[in-house]
């Protein structure tokens, strides 16, 4: 009975202190005080994988998008940008390369060759001549389930590699378990974790936690 009771009082004080820790983060919220975590990820050709990466949907083309298409892409609910912040990124160097089936562009993708940025950590730094930073990869919901993404991203591997950029970043939420499996399926690998501190929509700081490479 008092093993019982130990236990019971044990669970109740978890609740509390589980309150107490919400009612605080609350709190903060409400001032614009926001903790975010995120990997930074290394990607890249690293041999065999295990899983089909073979779509299962043809005829297929993989091309690089024109500033023309971003008209398409932003008429689409899985897309992260406006047209005009894809123009935007256009004009300052980025890529977009897609899959295009029946003359729709079904997948997408982007990668940047000069900076590693992610406007919403206010995390950026300079890419070397063999590094590129990828982002923004996005598959209609009506084609998903059929190995686009692995396909797509594989396409993006090979042409870096063939223009010499083989060191590749990606930046990943802590809790997007999702895309942190399809990475992990991929043989890619966390590098860093940080905490972003962000007060009132507008001070930014990350806090590296932990460097994988040691």
């Amino acid at each position: 009975m008092n093993q019982l009771n130990e236990i019971l009082s044990r669970v109740k004080q978890s609740r509390r202190d589980g309150l107490i820790l919400n009612l605080i983060y609350g709190g903060l919220k409400k001032k614009k005080f926001e903790l975010s975590f995120f990997y930074l990820f290394k990607e890249g050709l690293f041999g065999d994988v295990d899983l089909d990466i073979q779509p299962k949907i043809e005829p297929i083309e993989v091309e690089h998008l024109k500033s023309s298409d971003m008209t398409y892409l932003a008429a689409k609910a899985e897309r992260d940008y406006s047209e005009e912040r894809m123009l935007q990124m256009l004009s300052e160097g980025c890529k977009c390369i897609s899959i295009k089936c029946k003359d729709k562009f079904v997948a997408w993708a982007w990668y940047n060759l000069r900076k590693c940025d992610n406007k919403a950590y206010s995390f950026s730094f300079e890419l070397k001549e063999n590094e590129a930073y990828l982002f923004g990869q996005r598959t209609l919901s009506a084609y998903r389930g059929r190995s686009l993404a692995p396909y797509l991203k594989y396409q993006i591997y090979q042409h870096l590699a063939d223009i010499g950029r083989t060191e590749l970043y990606a930046i990943v939420h802590f809790s997007n378990i999702p895309s942190i499996k399809f990475r992990r399926k991929l043989n890619a690998n966390p590098l860093k974790l940080f905490m972003n501190i962000r007060l009132l929509n507008k001070y930014s700081r990350n806090i590296l936690l932990k460097n994988y490479r040691n």
